[in-house]
C-alpha cells in the first residue's frame, strides 16, 4: 500500500477548521419533562413514592443545574439546544440519585460540551474545561421510558479539530461523495470497535462498584437487579453503504448510537450514569475518532480501496459491462451463516487447503484502469448476453452466482470481492410460493389457464412456485434491471425448461418455459442474464457463454457446447413486454403524516411488520372482474420476511429504511412521482433523491424528530420489490 499512499498524500497536513455552533440544531422541542415526586431512596418504594409523590410536595432531587433555562422535554417538537459543560452532569446526576427513572429526560434539550481528550481529563480527576471555539457535544434526542424499554437515542458531533484528521480529508476542491461514504464507514467500524471495548470497562466499573450488577446488559433480571450500560451502534456488515450511524462531513462527524441508561427497579442510578456519560463514553469516542498516526495507514487503505470500487462502477457502463470479477478475488465464504471470506486456515473441502483465487479465462478477459491500484485484469460480461455456468456439484457454480448478485454493493478491503461489480440493478430470481401477485403481466409465461381467467393483469394471493417466477422476473425488468441471475437449485423446474417427450404427453399445458424466451429478454443488448444449470442443456442452445467450473475453476467451453448443441438463431425475436404499473396511494395504511407510520422493522430482525386497521381491503369491477379478488388483511398479510423475498438486502438496517419510505410516501408522494406517477418512476425519483448531498439523511424527520441512527441505503430495484409484495397496498 505505500505505493498508494504516496499516491494519496501529496502535499497532506494535520487540519483543524470550523466546529459546529454548538448552541444551533435540528428542530426543536417543547413539552415537560417527567419525573415526580417523593424520596429519594431505591427499589419498588422508591420508584412508586417517586411516581406518585410523598409526604407533599415534589421531589427535593430534582433541582435544576445551575444556569438552567431550558426546560426539559420528553417530546421533539420546537426543540431548542443549549449548551452545557461536562461537568454541569456531576450536578445533574447527583440531584437526581434515586429520581423516578422519566427524570433521564431532563437530559433532552441539552447540549453537553466536552473539550479535546476530555475522557483522559476527566479519568485524571483534572476538571478540564471546555474550549469554546474547539469542543465536541454530546446531545440526547430520545430517552427510553424505562430501563426494560429500547436504549436511549444518543448522537456526539466531533469537529475536525477535535479528531485531528488531515486537512486534505474534506478541505480543498471537495471530496467525492464516496470519499465521505468510505470515511464514515471507516469511523463507524472504529467507533463500533471502541465501543465493544467501552462496554467491557463498564462491566468491569460495575462488577467493582457498589452498584452492583453484572455488566452492560443489567444485573440480572429481578426487580432489584441494577440495569442498563449498553452501548449499541448499528454495525456494518461486509458490505460499504450510505448509512445514517456515522455522517462525515466538511465541519465533522457526527454519530448516532444507543445507551441504556442505568437503573435499579425503576429508580435512576445516577453516579453509575455519571461514570458512563463522563468517562466511558468519551473514552470510547477519543479511541475511535481520533486521527493517529498508527490509524493513518488503514484510513488511506480503506479510502483507496473503495474509490478504485466506486471507480469500476463507471467503467461498466463506458466498457458496455454488466458485471467484472478481477483476477485474485476471493469468492467463496467461510460459511454458510458467515459473509466473511474463506481463509486457508477455515478451509478443507479444496486440494491445496484453502479458497482458489479467481482467475478469468483468456477469452472474455478485460481490462479496468482504476485510480489506486492501476490496471486490473479479470472476467467481463458484457450487455445483451446469455451466459451459462455449468459444473459438478461443490465446484463453485453457485458460489460464482452468489458473487455477482452482491456485487452491485461495495465491499471492504480484505473481503476478496472488492474487484466484483455488477450494475446496480442486478436481481436473483428465485421461487416464492405463497408470495402475492398484484396485476401483472405473466402472460409470456403462462396463458390458457383452465378456468379462463387472463393473465395479462393477473393478480393471487397465493403464487405457486412458476407463476412467482414469472412474476418475479415480470416486476425486475419493470423496474429496470440489466442483469438477472438465475439458479436452477431454487427455481420452479417446470418454468425453467420442458423436455419434448413431455410435451407431446401433455400438449395442454399454460406454462411456456423461461429457455424458450431468453433471447427474448437479452433483446438488443437492453439486459443480460446468468444463470446456474447442472443438469439441464435446454439453455445451452442459446447461450453467448457456457463457462464450465471445475474445482472452483472457471473454463470457457462454449465453443465445446456448440458442437453438441447448435445454436438457434432467430433474428426475428421479439421484443420482450415491459409492463408499467402505478401505486395507488390511497390504499396504504394510515401514518401520523408520514414519519410515524404504519410499517416497521423490528430491531434484530428482517421482518416489515404492518399496522393496519381496516379489515377490507377495496377492489375495483374491473379487479374483481379479471382476477381474485383481495381478501381483507389477516395476520399473515401484515407481514413480510425480507430475508426471504429479498434477498439481496444486506443488512437490517436497508429494511429499515424502506419502511421509513412507506411510511413517508403517502406526504412525500408529489415529491417522489413528478410527471411519472409508474412504479418505475417512484423508485428513481427516491433513488435519485438518496444520490443529493444528504444521501440516507433525506429521510430524516425535519419537524423536529428523534435523528435515527440506524438507516442503511437500499438499491431501488429492492424498494420496488418490496411493494410489490406488500398485500396491503394496491398496484394498478
Amino acid at each position: 500500500m505505500s505505493s498508494t499512499g504516496g499516491a494519496l498524500r501529496g502535499g497532506r497536513g494535520r487540519g483543524g477548521g470550523a466546529g459546529w455552533g454548538h448552541g444551533g440544531g435540528r428542530g426543536g422541542g417543547g413539552g415537560g419533562g417527567g419525573g415526580g415526586g417523593g424520596g429519594g431512596g431505591r427499589g419498588r418504594g422508591a420508584y412508586y413514592k417517586a411516581l406518585y409523590g410523598g409526604g407533599g410536595g415534589g421531589n427535593p432531587k430534582r433541582a435544576r443545574i445551575e444556569g438552567d433555562d431550558t426546560p426539559s422535554s420528553s417530546g421533539v417538537q420546537g426543540r431548542t439546544w443549549t449548551d452545557r459543560p461536562w461537568t454541569a452532569l456531576e450536578d445533574f446526576f447527583s440531584t437526581r440519585e434515586g429520581a423516578s427513572y422519566p427524570a433521564y429526560k431532563d437530559l433532552l434539550g441539552h447540549s453537553w460540551t466536552f473539550p479535546p481528550f476530555a475522557a483522559a481529563a476527566a479519568a485524571r480527576g483534572e476538571g478540564m474545561q471546555p474550549s469554546k471555539d474547539c469542543c465536541w457535544a454530546l446531545r440526547a434526542h430520545s430517552i427510553q421510558s424505562d430501563p426494560f424499554a429500547p436504549p436511549s437515542h444518543f448522537e456526539i458531533r466531533v469537529p475536525h479539530a477535535v479528531s485531528q484528521l488531515p486537512a486534505e480529508l474534506w478541505e480543498g476542491k471537495g471530496p467525492s461523495r464516496f470519499r465521505l461514504t468510505a470515511l464514515a464507514d471507516y469511523f463507524l467500524r472504529a467507533l463500533g470497535e471502541s465501543l465493544a471495548k467501552a462496554s467491557l470497562q463498564w462491566e468491569a466499573y460495575v462488577r467493582s462498584s457498589n452498584g452492583g450488577g453484572a455488566g452492560g446488559g443489567g444485573g440480572g433480571s429481578g426487580w432489584n437487579s441494577a440495569k442498563g450500560g449498553q452501548l449499541e451502534i448499528d454495525g456494518p456488515g461486509q458490505q460499504v453503504l450510505d448509512r445514517s450511524a456515522v455522517r462525515f462531513g466538511r465541519d465533522g462527524i457526527e454519530a448516532r448510537f444507543r445507551v441504556g441508561l442505568p437503573a435499579r427497579g425503576r429508580s435512576i442510578l445516577g453516579r453509575q450514569a455519571h461514570h458512563l456519560l463522563t468517562k466511558i463514553i468519551p473514552a470510547a469516542v477519543e479511541d475511535g475518532l481520533k486521527y493517529t498516526l498508527k490509524r493513518d495507514e488503514a484510513i488511506w487503505t480503506h479510502i483507496a480501496a473503495l474509490e478504485d470500487s466506486y471507480a469500476l462502477t463507471s467503467q461498466l457502463h463506458s466498457q458496455n459491462l454488466v458485471a467484472f470479477i478481477g483476477n485474485g478475488s476471493i469468492l467463496p465464504r467461510a460459511s454458510g451463516a458467515s459473509d466473511k471470506p474463506m481463509s486457508a486456515a477455515s478451509s478443507s473441502g479444496e486440494e491445496d487447503g484453502g479458497a482458489v483465487e479467481f482467475v478469468s479465462p483468456g477469452s472474455l478477459e478485460t481490462e479496468m484502469r482504476l485510480p489506486h491500484r492501476g490496471s486490473v485484469r479479470g472476467l467481463g460480461l458484457k450487455k445483451g448476453t446469455l451466459t451459462v455456468l455449468i459444473g459438478g456439484g461443490f465446484h463453485g457454480k453457485s458460489t460464482l452466482l452468489e458473487a455477482l448478485s452482491r456485487g452491485s454493493y461495495v465491499h471492504v478491503p480484505g473481503d476478496g470481492r472488492e474487484l466484483v461489480r455488477t450494475a446496480e440493478s442486478t436481481v436473483f430470481i428465485q421461487s416464492e410460493d405463497g408470495r402475492c401477485v398484484k396485476n401483472v403481466d405473466i402472460s409470456p409465461f403462462i396463458k390458457n389457464l383452465p378456468s379462463g381467467k387472463p393473465t395479462t393483469r393477473f393478480s393471487t394471493t397465493n403464487a405457486s412456485g412458476s407463476t412467482s417466477c414469472s412474476a418475479s422476473l415480470v416486476e425486475a425488468i419493470e423496474l429496470g434491471a440489466e442483469l438477472i441471475l438465475i439458479d436452477e437449485d431454487t427455481t420452479a423446474a417446470n418454468w425453467l425448461q420442458r423436455e419434448l417427450a413431455m410435451s407431446q404427453l401433455v400438449p395442454n399445458e399454460p406454462i411456456s418455459p423461461f429457455v424458450e424466451h431468453v433471447r427474448e429478454l437479452v433483446g438488443k443488448g437492453e439486459r443480460s442474464v446468468v444463470i446456474v444449470c447442472g443438469s439441464s442443456t435446454a439453455s445451452l442452445r442459446h447461450a453467448d457463454h457456457v463457462l464450465l467450473l471445475d474445482s472452483y475453476r472457471i473454463k470457457d467451453v462454449t465453443l465445446e457446447a456448440r458442437k453438441l448443441f447448435p445454436r438457434s438463431e432467430d433474428a426475428s425475436v421479439p421484443t420482450f413486454p415491459v409492463s408499467t404499473r402505478s401505486l395507488d396511494l390511497s390504499s396504504f395504511p394510515k401514518s401520523d403524516g408520514g414519519y410515524k407510520g404504519a410499517f416497521e422493522v423490528p430491531r434484530g430482525t428482517r421482518v416489515l411488520r404492518i399496522r393496519d386497521d381496516r379489515r377490507t381491503t377495496p377492489t375495483t369491477k374491473a379487479d374483481e372482474e379479471q382476477n381474485e379478488a383481495l381478501p381483507a388483511p389477516s395476520d399473515e398479510d401484515l407481514s413480510l420476511q425480507l430475508s426471504r423475498c429479498v434477498p439481496q438486502l444486506v443488512h437490517p438496517s436497508q429494511a429499515r429504511a424502506i419502511a421509513a419510505i412507506l411510511n413517508q410516501l403517502p406526504l412525500r408522494a408529489p415529491e417522489w412521482t413528478g410527471s411519472d406517477p409508474s412504479l418505475r418512476g417512484l423508485v428513481d425519483s427516491i433513488d435519485a433523491s438518496f444520490e443529493g448531498e444528504d444521501g440516507i439523511e433525506m429521510l430524516q424527520d425535519r419537524r423536529g424528530g428523534v435523528i435515527q441512527g440506524d438507516w442503511a441505503r437500499p438499491r431501488k430495484v429492492d424498494i420496488g420489490a418490496v411493494i410489490n409484495r406488500l398485500r396491503v397496498v394496491q398496484l394498478k
